[in-house]
């Protein structure tokens, strides 16, 4: 039973980009339900897709919204930014904002060697003469 509630959980999560506080009741599935089914150990690599294929669900929508013209567009900017977070956060790898701090390209280091040289006049005298 729980491995069927779990296949429709997820099945409504990814395909057609519910919550999954929506997609349990869809399924009629008690919430607290729902959640332990999606914490457990067996479930976590499902949910993980499932939640990384509604951000694509999220994403895919706010050119729809985009491209609404019956729209306010201010109503439209809040769908989409909203939309577009939301959808970075449940697939950060693919939708996320990327900050790459590694350094791709080469670096040229010429080293020169510098000797500082006291030189003691007095001394320099003696040698001379």
């Amino acid at each position: 039973m729980k491995a069927e509630q779990a296949q429709k959980l997820f099945q409504l999560m990814s395909e057609d980009g519910m919550s999954l506080r929506k997609a349990a009741e869809t399924a009629e599935i008690p919430f607290t339900t729902a959640w332990r089914i999606v914490n457990s150990e067996e479930n976590a690599d499902q949910y993980a897709r499932a939640r990384e294929e509604r951000g694509f669900f999220l994403a895919e929508e706010t050119l729809e919204i985009a491209d609404n013209p019956a729209l306010d567009p201010a109503d439209k900017r809040v769908r989409v930014d909203t939309r577009k977070w939301y959808s970075s956060k449940l697939n950060p790898k693919n939708l996320g904002d990327k900050i790459d701090l590694n350094h791709a390209g080469n670096v040229g280091l010429n080293i020169t060697k510098i000797e500082n040289v006291v030189v003691d006049p007095a001394k320099s005298e003696q040698e001379n003469d």
